[in-house]
């Protein structure tokens, strides 16, 4: 997407396929003139896989989209989960579906639940929200879930990982309180 695309700008454009249940995993990348930080910020919160400013080099084009692709690929052949060891457990022998407070996360079939409503997650909130239902009460920091998340060989800010809990607590609603922040440290989720 563009920023500055006629008739419905890009972040207009990724804030209605993410919104959609048909399209909310439908992969974006920003390829656009726009150079402020801000502007990056806004396209990542918005669900962005990724955010290029022009000029940008075909091969680092390409790379991007390959590595956007290959994420994508790997969700895609992860649902449902191959290699599940029974129904219910995932490959990793953790459980598919997570529950805590009115919360549900179903992996296996990338659906959230809120107080039994289905609500759409991007799919990098999904995945910071299973990270962290998966591995209740374990704190993790900025570094560490931008490399289990995003990946090496993605360059995205440190700042990326608090604009999606951000993000994910609006969506949890009165369940936002399930998402600590530990000052200093990292974020984890409450254990009771």
């Amino acid at each position: 997407l563009d920023v500055m695309m006629p008739i419905m700008d890009g972040f207009e454009t990724c804030r209605q396929l993410r919104s959609q249940m048909a399209t909310h995993e439908v992969p974006i990348i920003f390829l656009t003139a726009k150079d402020s930080e801000i502007d990056e910020v806004v396209g990542l919160e918005l669900g962005a896989d990724d955010f290029l400013r022009k000029p940008v080099s075909t091969r680092t084009l390409v790379a991007r989209v390959r590595a956007v692709i290959r994420r994508a690929s790997a969700v895609a052949d992860d649902s449902p989960i191959p290699g599940a060891t029974r129904p219910g457990i995932a490959a990793d022998g953790r459980p598919e579906v997570l529950r805590a407070d009115g919360v549900t996360v179903d992996r296996g079939a990338y659906r959230v639940t809120i107080d039994g409503v289905e609500v759409p997650f991007a799919r990098k909130e999904f995945e910071v929200l299973s990270l962290l239902m998966v591995n209740r009460g374990r704190v993790y920091n900025r570094e560490q879930m931008l490399n289990l998340i995003w990946g090496s060989d993605v360059v995205v800010i440190d700042r990326t990982v608090d604009v999606h809990i951000r993000k994910i607590r609006e969506k949890l609603g009165r369940h936002a309180g399930l998402i600590e922040t530990i000052k200093g440290v990292g974020y984890r989720t409450r254990l009771s």
